[in-house]
C-alpha cells in the first residue's frame, strides 16, 4: 500500500534518519517544519516579485494560521510539496528556468499533483512574453529556455512509474495501491458537497464527526 506515496519525502526521511540517530517520525517533523519555513520565505519573496495587492504580513498570517496548517509540521508531504511548488514559481517568475525546472521535478516526485506544474509553468513563460506575439522565433525561444521546466515536471512524475516497472514489473502499482487509501477514483466538487450535506442530515450534532465536517466546510468556504 505504501506505493501510493510518491518517493521524495520518504527518501529524505530515510536519509536523515540514516545519517543521524533521529527516529523517522522526528525526522519527518523536522523536514516538514524546515520546508514550511522555507515555503514562507519564498512565498514572501513571491509576493514582492508579483507586486500583489495583499501584503506580505497578510499572506504569511493566512499561511501560518490557516485552520489546517498543522499538517505543515506533521509527517505529511504537504510542506515539502508546497515548498517545491512555491520555489518553482518563484524562479520561473524571475526567468531562472533551470532552477524552476529542478524544483518542478522535485514537486512531481513528491506528489502526483505536481504534474499540474506542466501547464502552469508553460503559461507562466507565455505570460512573460505574450507582448511579442506568437511566432516561430518565440517557439524556438520556448524550446531553448522555458520548455525545460514543464519537461522536468513530467520527468519527476514519470521516473516513479518507471522505477516501479523495472523494480516490481508493474508501473501502475502507485495507482493500484491508492485503493487501500480510498483514493483510486477522482472525486468531483459536487460529490464533496453532497458528502457534507449527507453528514449534516444523517449524523447527530452531538458527535465529533458532525463538527469536524462543519469546520472543514467553513474553512474551505471562507
Amino acid at each position: 500500500t505504501n506505493f501510493a506515496f510518491f518517493p521524495l519525502y520518504p527518501l529524505i526521511i530515510n536519509l536523515v534518519s540514516s545519517l543521524t540517530t533521529i527516529t523517522p517520525i522526528i525526522s519527518g517533523i523536522l523536514i516538514s517544519t524546515a520546508a514550511m519555513i522555507a515555503s514562507a520565505f519564498f512565498l514572501s519573496k513571491l509576493v514582492d516579485t508579483n507586486r500583489l495587492k495583499i501584503s506580505k504580513f497578510e499572506t504569511l498570517f493566512l499561511f501560518f494560521f490557516f485552520p489546517f496548517s498543522f499538517v505543515l509540521t506533521s509527517v505529511y508531504s504537504d510542506a515539502l510539496f508546497l515548498f517545491t511548488i512555491i520555489t518553482s514559481f518563484y524562479f520561473a517568475g524571475s526567468s531562472r528556468w533551470p532552477l524552476a525546472a529542478a524544483f518542478a521535478f522535485f514537486a512531481s516526485l513528491t506528489r502526483l499533483t505536481g504534474v499540474a506544474l506542466i501547464p502552469a509553468l508553460a503559461l507562466e513563460w507565455w505570460l512573460q512574453r505574450k507582448e511579442r506575439g506568437l511566432n516561430l522565433k518565440m517557439l524556438k525561444d520556448y524550446l531553448r529556455s522555458g520548455f525545460i521546466a514543464p519537461l522536468a515536471a513530467f520527468a519527476g512524475f514519470a521516473s516513479y512509474p518507471l522505477f516501479l516497472q523495472f523494480q516490481f514489473g508493474n508501473w501502475r502499482l502507485f495507482q493500484v495501491s491508492m485503493s487501500a487509501w480510498n483514493q483510486e477514483k477522482f472525486i468531483l466538487l459536487p460529490q464533496v458537497i453532497f458528502r457534507y450535506f449527507k453528514i449534516f442530515f444523517s449524523v447527530a450534532p452531538d458527535t465529533l464527526v458532525y463538527w469536524v465536517a462543519i469546520l472543514e466546510l467553513a474553512s474551505f468556504t471562507l
